[in-house]
């Protein structure tokens, strides 16, 4: 009988895509996945959410984690710059079945999931900015468009359905199409904060107020002010003197949110040109611009409106008295939900810049899309090209050399959770901040791991000491302490029983996976321990 002929370690000898990703493009990339969600959606949520916290200073102390994080995840990318970043890195410095679980399967579900949020998201904004841009012309069409879009939920489905497939097809174009587009989003989105921030900062309290009249109508300020108060809103609350530091430190379950992404660039490693230069750019120069930023957006924010009316506005738009929406009492004011484009676009009466922000200011939550959705094929990819899943998802298209089975199979999930978005189905089973944060101290372990273990691996890198100790080592420790157990206990704090069961059961999906493939492969006659000892090739 002729023997069964046993199978390489890896898929093949090379993973088929390419390094397209330069310095600028790394930036880029990075910069479009953060600034998203958390600065456009969460920096006027805080004073409501966290009565007495300062959203400034709250931005600011998170930036501390995530600055360190970054640190760790720039290292990290330099000695390991492969495909599926995290995935290789765990499995291969910590333990392959944390690296499967953690690294690939809870990794991948999460990026699905933020998949689907980016699309259903926008679809959010420019209903009510068409809507404030259509009254302000009198233009009913926009405000038809606008009312929509708010309204219907089929529509925003479609409309989200529509950029998913966009973006799939981008990523199954490969990594030059993604850069691409990835770079024009990144300039749009550019124009509209630039737009916003000029806005705010030349608009001071007095002035926002009259815009805001002139947008809504006569009266329209002081009937936020006024309902606010009359239903329970104090200043002593909700505006006070003094920071409240406990408020302060719980917002940044909000905030830290807003700089998730700062790892980002690990799953395209692979396709770095200038690994060690790019992963510089790409993810501590990234956050560290990001940090100045944000501080310059949400500064001006509350320069211009204060904090006691973004409180009152949000207070109005989501408090309840009786059961009773305060929302509805509101005669002049539409009662829009409250994001940090509206008040932009609402701090002004200049019909040019109010169309600049309404069109392009949600763009930085559209150019969060590819880069997830490029994260969550990559992952996949890499744990297929370990034979840990099945090998058709690291088949590369022939002329772009996108990964196109794994871009498909995680448009498809994607699609699964943007209908359970719009249908309010199963969206308490993930918590995207405690999950990211779990996944943070598994970076740490990761550096820590390289460091002492996988000195191989550490000798790819920077290769930076302090006083013969790993500088890789200090961070690794510092990210499992402060981005990784830190947040993730702020974090767990808004857990609820939904949450932790559906979290437990993707954990045990990705760990049934994990051995079910590790068993398989056994079979074939592969040498599980010294494909785990080896980074895959480029």
């Amino acid at each position: 009988m002729a023997k069964q002929k046993v199978p390489t370690l890896f898929v093949r000898d090379a993973t088929g895509l390419v390094r397209e990703f330069g310095s600028f493009s790394a930036f880029t990339w990075t910069f479009t996945d953060v600034v998203s969600s958390g600065i456009n959606y969460f920096a006027v949520k805080i004073p409501y959410s966290f009565p007495g916290a300062d959203p400034v200073v709250s931005f600011a102390l998170a930036g501390i984690p995530a600055f360190i994080a970054a640190v760790t995840a720039t290292m990290l990318i330099a000695a390991v710059p492969r495909v599926g970043g995290q995935y290789v890195m765990f499995s291969r410095a910590i333990d392959p079945s944390l690296g499967h679980i953690m690294g690939g399967f809870v990794s991948w579900v999460l990026n699905i999931y933020c998949v689907a949020w980016f699309v259903y998201i926008p679809t959010y904004f420019w209903g009510h900015l068409l809507w404030l841009v259509g009254k302000v012309n009198n233009i009913d069409l926009l405000m038809t468009w606008g009312m929509t879009i708010q309204e219907e939920l089929g529509v925003r489905l479609a409309i989200g359905l529509v950029f998913l497939v966009v973006f799939v097809l981008i990523d199954m174009a490969g990594s030059r199409a993604m850069k691409w587009a990835i770079n024009i989003l990144f300039f749009a989105y550019l124009i509209g904060g630039v737009a916003a921030i000029a806005t705010f900062v030349t608009h001071p309290p007095a002035t926002a107020k009259e815009s805001w009249d002139t947008n809504f109508g006569a009266g329209a300020y002081d009937e936020i002010v006024n309902t606010a108060e009359a239903n329970g809103w104090t200043a002593a609350e909700y505006a006070p003197a003094a920071i409240n530091w406990d408020a302060t430190l719980r917002s940044m379950s909000f905030t830290f949110w807003a700089y998730v992404g700062f790892e980002f660039l690990a799953p395209i490693g692979g396709e770095l040109r200038e690994p060690k230069k790019s992963a510089f750019w790409g993810s501590l120069g990234a956050v560290i611009i990001i940090i100045i930023w944000y501080m310059v957006t949400v500064w001006s924010v509350y320069y211009s409106y204060g904090t006691a009316f973004v409180s009152q506005y949000d207070f109005v738009v989501n408090e309840k008295v009786n059961g009773e929406p305060i929302v509805n009492q509101l005669t002049i004011n539409p009662g829009l939900e409250s994001t940090l484009p509206l008040f932009a676009a609402s701090a002004t009466t200049d019909r040019n810049m109010q169309l600049i922000i309404a069109l392009f200011v949600p763009m930085g939550i559209v150019n969060a899309i590819p880069g997830v959705q490029a994260m969550a094929s990559r992952t996949l990819f890499a744990q297929s090209f370990d034979r840990q899943l099945p090998e058709v998802l690291s088949k590369v298209g022939r002329r772009f050399r996108g990964p196109i089975v794994a871009a498909v199979v995680s448009g498809i999930a994607a699609a699964f959770w943007l209908y359970c978005y719009i249908a309010n189905v199963l969206v308490a089973v993930l918590y995207l901040d405690f999950m990211e944060s779990l996944l943070y101290m598994f970076f740490g372990l990761s550096a820590m791991g390289i460091a002492l273990r996988r000195r191989d691996l550490w000798e790819r890198g920077y290769k930076l000491s302090i006083g013969g100790v790993p500088l890789m080592l200090i961070f690794g420790i510092l990210t499992l302490g402060l981005a990784g157990w830190w947040m993730t206990l702020t974090a767990a704090l808004a857990l609820a029983p939904t949450t932790i069961i559906g979290f437990s059961i993707i954990i045990m999906i990705g760990a049934a996976l994990y051995g079910y493939y590790y068993l398989l492969n056994l079979k074939k006659g592969i040498n599980m321990a010294e494909l785990y000892s080896e980074l895959p090739p480029e």
